[in-house]
Order: C-alpha cells, then structure tokens, then sequence
C-alpha cells in the first residue's frame, strides 16, 4: 500500500517478524539500520552483533587483504578468512563473530576453514543440539546443529573438528 509504520518495541522477535527495515539503537544513537536478515547475519558492530543473538566472538588481528578477502589470525594461531576487505588493515586488531548454526561437524565443499577441540557439553531441544566444543586455544564455541539422523555427531569427551565457510565469518571493529 505504500504506508510508511514506525513501530517501536524492545521484543526482538516482534521487531524482526514485522520489519521489512530495523533501526538498532544504543544509548540514544543509532547504530545500524538494515533488513532484518541482513542485521543478524552481517552486524556492523560487536553491540549489534551480541544485541540480536548468541554469537561466537574471537579477539584476532588482520594478516592479510586481498581481493578474495581479509584473513585474520587469533592469538593462538587459528586463522579467518572472511569475504569482506572494505576498510581493513594489516596488524588491524578486529573482533571474529561467527552464529552457532554457522558451524558444523562435517566439512562440505565450502567450508574449508576448521579448527580442532574436545566435546565439553552437549543440549538436547528436541530436532537442535548445542554442543559447547572448547578449541585447542581454550575458546569455548557453541555449535548449534539440526539433527536429522543422517549424520554421526559428537558425544561429551569426544575429539572433533569444527568448520566453517568464509561467507559466514563476520569481522567487527575491535572494541
């Protein structure tokens, strides 16, 4: 119809559900407007980023930029390729964010990237588990999985490999 709603609300299921664009505040200011899928799966920020759902955070430094993208590297040596170059730097300090549901235990054709550690717990809701794998560098990661019954997953104690795609790899500000 053309009209234009401005509907303010701190339910983020209710803002999601019914915007076709969300304005995400912060103290007072604006810190991202954006489609709602866009918001969630590419925050601009770390506030955004935790604001709109469990995240997995990495504290890493830039170690290169190229045309395919930025790879960044954790202390402790796990590296991230992430697609996006805009406004990156070599030595940049930056924040790694990466959804639970954007990582898994079987590595597909794209998902190149993985990282060792051991099962330390899983929960069971129903046809989703979350595991908790803590890495070989001592970050916890949640990992979020459909079961389907297909595929052999982990149990508690279990060594595992963890993957991710660069599509899903998102490099925030450090703050």
């Amino acid at each position: 119809t053309g009209a234009t709603f401005v509907y303010v609300t701190h339910d983020q299921d209710e803002a999601m559900i019914l915007s076709d664009r969300v304005v995400l505040m912060e103290r007072g200011r604006i810190v991202q407007i954006d489609r709602p899928e866009d918001m969630y799966a590419r925050p601009k920020s770390l506030f955004a980023a935790k604001f709109l759902g469990e995240t997995n955070l990495f504290d890493a430094t830039v170690s290169a930029v190229n045309g395919i993208g930025t790879t960044a590297v954790t202390p402790a040596g796990i590296p991230f390729l992430g697609a996006e170059t805009a406004d990156r730097h070599v030595s940049e300090r930056i924040t790694v964010s990466i959804r639970p549901e954007s990582l898994s235990f079987h590595g597909g054709e794209t998902a190149a990237q993985s990282a060792e550690g051991t099962v330390e717990d899983v929960v069971f809701i129903g046809s989703r588990s979350f595991y908790t794998v803590r890495l070989d560098d001592q970050s916890p990661v949640r990992i979020q999985v459909q079961r389907n019954g297909r595929l052999a997953l982990p149990s508690i104690g279990d060594r595992t490999r963890v993957y991710w795609d660069s599509a899903n790899v998102v490099m925030l500000p450090h703050t």
